[in-house]
């Protein structure tokens, strides 16, 4: 109707770096007279990759640990922000296989082209195969969630009992008796 508005909203979502530039046609009135609006926007996406990845501990053996480096590095045209750094499934007290050491401040900034060193800790409580994901949360410029593999192995140095009975045949031949053999 005559006098009348309408607002609507448009999302820019780079999906590459550089100026990108578009036109949004409306058709007025009754003559469908047509308007044209023109758009401009930079994109400036976000681009962190986590190296190695995936991560392998390899064999570790129980009641010892082993820590080795992850890094972060932005390889995008803007900063970015680390907001979260989390294990997947999540850890619980007293099952912490992976951990981070030492467990770094967030969130911290990482300039275009920085990277960081992050230190990942593996103790197996076990003899057994362990996985799970490490997970990075960017909040700035573009939400996104970065994750890579973790897997190691728990080993034994020697005698592992899994059995809470043990049963034990005396051998009469051993018990200064003579024996036909």
């Amino acid at each position: 109707t005559a006098g009348s508005s309408r607002s609507f909203e448009v999302t820019f979502i780079p999906t590459d770096k550089g100026s990108v530039s578009g036109t949004i046609e409306v058709l007025l009135g009754p003559c469908n007279e047509t308007l044209l609006l023109n758009l401009r926007g930079l994109g400036s996406v976000s681009e962190l990759t986590i190296t190695p990845s995936p991560l392998d501990f390899g064999t570790v053996t129980i009641g010892s640990d082993d820590t080795r480096s992850i890094r972060l590095f932005n390889a995008g045209g803007a900063p970015t922000t680390v907001a979260e750094i989390f294990f997947r499934p999540s850890m619980t007290p007293g099952s912490e296989h992976f951990s981070l050491v030492p467990v770094p401040t967030l969130p911290f900034n990482m300039n275009a082209g920085s990277n960081r060193d992050i230190d990942v800790r593996f103790s197996p409580q076990a003899a057994a195969s362990y996985t799970g994901d490490l997970c990075v949360v960017v909040s700035a410029p573009c939400p996104d969630t970065i994750c890579i593999r973790l897997t190691g192995r728990g080993t034994s140095s020697g005698l592992a009992v899994n059995r809470t009975r043990i049963e034990l045949a005396l051998d009469p031949c051993t018990m200064d008796e003579e024996c036909d053999t």
